[in-house]
């Protein structure tokens, strides 16, 4: 492998890696036994987005998303965990549990995806 090329694979230089990456699985089979398990159960996460949910319904999702908040507490030795659907939902939460409004400055690297300027601007 030479990494010092000044010609880049793209334009016809030698290519740093020539096989497909293997090993950077993230779903084995006991992901795959445990999203089969919720599927299933015939529902996802139990997720009602009203006030005053109707049993088996709540705001605070499914059993097993639950679990995992109560696993990421106790792993991470958090008082709260709470799940969100994307990174950027995450940008968005954070950013209100920050209370920041009009006219706060928000320091944001020019070189990020775009949600993390975005959010900011909410």
């Amino acid at each position: 492998m030479k990494l010092d090329s000044e010609e880049l694979a793209a334009d016809g230089g030698t290519p740093v890696r020539t096989e497909p990456w293997l090993d950077n699985f993230t779903v084995g089979e006991e992901e795959k036994r445990a999203a089969a398990e919720v599927i299933d159960g015939g529902y996802l996460s139990l997720f009602e987005d009203s006030h005053t949910p109707d049993h088996p319904f709540s705001f605070w999702g499914g059993p097993r998303v639950q679990q995992l908040e109560e696993e990421w507490c106790e792993y991470y030795r958090s008082r709260y965990a709470v799940r969100m659907n994307s990174a950027t939902s995450g940008l968005y939460a954070a950013i209100g549990a920050l209370g920041l409004g009009d006219g706060d400055e928000v320091i944001v690297s020019p070189y990020t995806m775009s949600a993390c300027a975005t959010c900011c601007r909410v």
